[in-house]
């Protein structure tokens, strides 16, 4: 008996609401307009969501494939720069030396003078 009541409630529920949809508002518009109107702007939507999600997928995935290639242009740079860091320190302890010597020959010749 329950189920023969929902069933009688859906049924005229439905038939309420399709003849509510024929009727016409004085501007012209149907009442199940506005409601259409929401429902294809949320198909819009979870399209733009869909190929939001689409794209970002992509990102990950190019992310992904240029992530080993960038540790190794990491890993040379970082071996180049301290490559660069062992040779300016060997010339400049080359240059302190000439300088200190500059400064020994520069005393000896004054006290010469």
């Amino acid at each position: 008996m329950k189920r023969f009541n929902f069933n009688v409630g859906l049924a005229t529920g439905a038939a309420c609401g399709i003849i509510l949809s024929l009727f016409k508002f004085k501007n012209g518009r149907r009442l199940g307009q506005s409601i259409q109107d929401q429902g294809q702007a949320t198909k819009k939507d979870a399209t733009n969501l869909a190929q939001a999600i689409s794209n970002l997928k992509n990102a990950r995935q190019e992310l992904n494939d240029t992530l080993p290639a960038s540790k190794r242009a990491i890993s040379a740079l970082q071996n180049d720069f301290e490559y660069y860091q062992m040779s300016i320190s060997r010339l400049i302890d080359e240059l302190q030396k000439q300088a200190e010597q500059l400064v020994i020959d520069n005393k000896t010749n004054s006290k010469k003078d």
